[in-house]
């Protein structure tokens, strides 16, 4: 019984001091952070060192992807910002004003995957007008902006935990 106690304290999904909650975490700014408009990273780095082949199937994937994304918009633009909106400020209010824990570690996956979105949307707005040699860089630049966007997220998640952490009653393990 005392192991399956312990199983249950390491699995428990109730806020910051569950281990899954940053693994979670740290899952979901690596995939933001591999991938740009679609394209792998190792693709966008090869292109960007004179690899043709990649950097034709780089402009071809960020092309299909940003085509994809303004048509997404254009369809459902306004509904998803309002949605959005609605969802983050119910889990700031519930986690900040009322202190709930678990809303505020879900406002702390959510809300990076707003901003990450409007990057994501705003380089696909600015894709075609984007001159073509300039596209690599376009792409490497979105990707330095999301690493910067992360660090300082995490950081802030970071010292949220650890408010957190030292509010909470030690467990006994």
């Amino acid at each position: 019984m005392q192991f399956l106690d312990h199983i249950i304290t390491v699995l428990d999904f109730s806020a910051f001091e569950a281990v899954w909650y940053w693994v979670l975490f740290a899952l979901l700014w690596s995939h933001w952070t591999q991938t740009t408009l679609g394209v792998p990273f190792a693709m966008i780095r090869r292109a960007e060192l004179g690899d043709e082949t990649a950097r034709s199937d780089a402009l071809q994937l960020a092309e299909i992807t940003a085509r994809d994304l303004r048509g997404l918009d254009a369809q459902l633009g306004p509904i998803l910002v309002t949605l959005l909106g609605l969802i983050l400020g119910f889990l700031a209010a519930l986690g900040f004003y009322y202190d709930s824990p678990l809303a505020q570690s879900v406002f702390f996956l959510v809300m990076p995957a707003v901003g990450v979105g409007y990057l994501r949307n705003r380089l696909a707005q600015a894709w075609p007008q984007t001159p073509p040699q300039d596209q690599i860089r376009a792409l490497m630049r979105h990707r330095r902006r999301l690493q910067f966007l992360g660090s300082v997220l995490i950081f802030f998640t970071a010292i949220q935990g650890v408010f957190f952490l030292q509010r909470v009653p030690q467990s006994p393990l």
